[in-house]
């Protein structure tokens, strides 16, 4: 069985440009979340891009999600 990582993260923005919706999530840093001031120093960043309004729609700023990472 692979080995998975689960992170925290929160919807730091969302934009619409071009029929496409761009979010970006920022990571949990020692356990807490990062804010827009902080910036990431520490954690990391995911962006995401879909063209699909319906799920672009829950990537609501400031929203929590877990992401969980395995080795395939």
């Amino acid at each position: 069985m692979a080995n998975t990582i689960r992170t925290k993260f929160r919807v730091l923005e969302r934009k619409h440009e071009d029929g496409m919706q761009f979010i970006t999530l920022v990571a949990a840093v020692n356990g807490r979340l990062q804010d827009a001031e902080s910036g990431t120093s520490g954690g990391g960043t995911i962006g995401l891009a879909t063209a699909d309004p319906d799920m672009a729609a829950h990537f609501l700023p400031g929203r929590t999600f877990y992401v969980d990472f395995s080795e395939v």
